[in-house]
């Protein structure tokens, strides 16, 4: 099989040139560029790497089986290779290869941070004897937990009375304990959960203005979309119209829309940036528009039809302008009234941890996420990793991670305490535009933080980039279609990734395929289901 120069630079990355992150596309053989990696590290005597020092974390246990099969074949392959050729030293190797792999670490992130707590137990407060629980187990521990923690606070905190009356229709709805199990499950992708939540309370201090606050800076982000497609109507609006006299002062109004609109944005560019407050609290105030100018009598007849059209469409921009404007004058100053009633929910979300830990404790039942931070109790402590992660770190030759783009923050901890101290042996595999478990609390923006910093192969040292981006599943002209569509509408604000860059877009991998015809089909909206989402939307909110 040919491999193209960026396969074959990411098959031969060896285990000290620093940290690879290899953004593979869709249809780009990432899967087989893994398997060939560590049959070329497997495979030779001199580099004396042992199956068994082998981190590979795959999504599911369908994907280690088949990577853990691939990699078995190939090694067969190479084994039979030697035996022809009569290198009995290369084939004495391989053979005892084959052995070793059936103890390597290839499977799910879940799955070893199990293995590791059973292992070592006796250094956590656990019994021996715990079981994974199932789906339905973990959701009734969780209901009973929640049930009670809410209860106890209807009856002893005031405050959370209050959050409770204003979140549902009435204490009883199970609106406010909906609420809590939402930030416990977000709370479960995170490193330190309780640590989170003191971060979280210090963002609700007297007199802290919202600019200064993380999720201030997310209103605003969230804000900038409409107010940029608002301004580029506007553009539009002014730019169509014709050279008229009975027209100009409309033509005048628009200008003055689009130099206040331009001036708004920037200023929420400065509250999504850098939390900017003077520019937070002149978006606060309602923009002063000019109003829209009635059309002189005797051109009513041939321009009045237009003249309302052009009035619908700005009425409709600014609908959205309004809309977009909302967070910056709702909030302001994070009122004395928010305050407390935001600190009793973060000391229910505190409660409701212990509660659920206690349970599932006395059932000597945990999930996947429970292992998962028991294992990072194991590996790390008090900002360093402690000497289990040095000793199980130095035994590991490759850290590598496939569908790296949903990786949790929980999870990229635990990479980096089996990785070495300086991240050097680390290999991540995946894309962006793959990445769709944010609702198990994937964080994408762990994998582009590192697209954004790492440089390109080629250019130094240390943590590089590697993009395979030619496909060679699809036809030339699906894929020109795909980068047609994906190239106006994909950007990193809708859709999290500038897509009309070298290493998004996809490009052709196999010339022979080229004879697809491409079709776009565009579905109406369902009206009912639109309304259905607005309301699931305002309850988010």
């Amino acid at each position: 099989m040919a491999f193209n120069p960026q396969q074959l630079e990411a098959i031969g990355h060896g285990c000290q040139e620093g940290a690879l992150l290899v953004s593979a596309a869709a249809g780009s053989g990432k899967t087989t560029v893994m398997a060939q990696r560590v049959k070329r590290l497997l495979a030779d005597p001199e580099l004396g790497i042992q199956a068994d020092r082998l981190f590979v974390s795959t999504f599911t246990r369908a994907a280690a089986a088949e990577l853990r099969g691939r990699i078995a074949s190939l090694l067969n392959q190479e084994l039979e290779e030697a035996r022809t050729q009569g290198n009995t030293r290369q084939a004495a190797w391989l053979q005892k290869q084959r052995i070793y792999l059936q103890r390597a670490a290839i499977g799910t992130t879940d799955s070893y941070c199990i293995r590791l707590v059973q292992q070592h137990f006796s250094l956590l407060d656990i019994a021996p004897d715990f079981e994974i629980a199932d789906a339905l187990q973990l959701e009734r521990i969780q209901q009973q937990a929640v049930s009670a923690v809410v209860d106890r606070a209807l009856t002893q905190a005031p405050d959370f009375v209050r959050l409770a009356s204003l979140y549902g229709r009435s204490r009883e709805d199970g609106s406010v304990s909906r609420l809590c199990l939402d930030l416990h499950r977000y709370l479960q992708g995170l490193e330190d959960p309780m640590e989170a939540l003191d971060r979280f309370a210090r963002n609700w201090e007297p007199g802290v203005h919202i600019s200064a606050t993380p999720w201030g800076k997310a209103l605003a982000s969230h804000a900038l979309l409409p107010l940029e497609d608002a301004l580029r109507g506007m553009e539009a609006l002014t730019d169509d119209l014709p050279t008229e006299p009975a027209l100009e002062p409309m033509a005048a109004v628009l200008k003055r829309d689009y130099a206040l609109l331009a001036q708004m944005k920037e200023e929420a560019d400065l509250c999504a940036g850098e939390g900017n407050r003077q520019a937070w609290e002149s978006l606060s105030v309602p923009p002063k528009k000019d109003r829209w100018p009635t059309l002189k009598k005797e051109y009513k007849e041939g321009y009045g039809p237009q003249a309302a059209a052009l009035k619908k469409e700005r009425d409709r921009l600014w609908d959205q302008v309004k809309g977009a404007l909302e967070p910056f004058q709702s909030f302001g100053l994070v009122e004395e009234e928010a305050i407390p009633l935001v600190r009793a929910f973060l000391r229910a979300g505190r409660e409701l941890e212990e509660e659920i830990w206690n349970l599932k404790k006395q059932e000597k039942r945990f999930g996947f996420s429970d292992c998962e931070h028991l294992a990072l109790q194991l590996l790390w402590k008090d900002d360093q990793r402690t000497p289990l992660a040095e000793e199980i770190s130095a035994g590991f030759a490759t850290v590598m991670v496939d569908e790296y783009q949903d990786t949790s923050a929980l999870q990229e901890r635990i990479y980096r305490c089996l990785a070495r101290a300086d991240g050097s042996n680390l290999f991540f595999v995946g894309d962006i535009k793959q990445g769709i478990y944010r609702f198990r609390q994937a964080d994408p923006g762990i994998f582009q933080e590192k697209l954004d910093t790492y440089p390109l192969t080629g250019e130094g040292n240390g943590p590089r980039l590697l993009p395979l981006s030619a496909n060679y599943r699809s036809d030339k002209v699906i894929l020109d279609g795909c980068n047609a569509v994906f190239d106006l509408i994909m950007t990193r604000r809708l859709g999290g990734v500038e897509y009309d860059t070298p290493q998004q877009r996809l490009t052709p991998g196999n010339p022979d395929l080229n004879q697809g015809v491409f079709q776009a089909v565009l579905l109406e909206a369902d009206p009912d289901q639109e309304e259905a989402q607005k309301r699931d939307k305002t309850r988010c909110e």
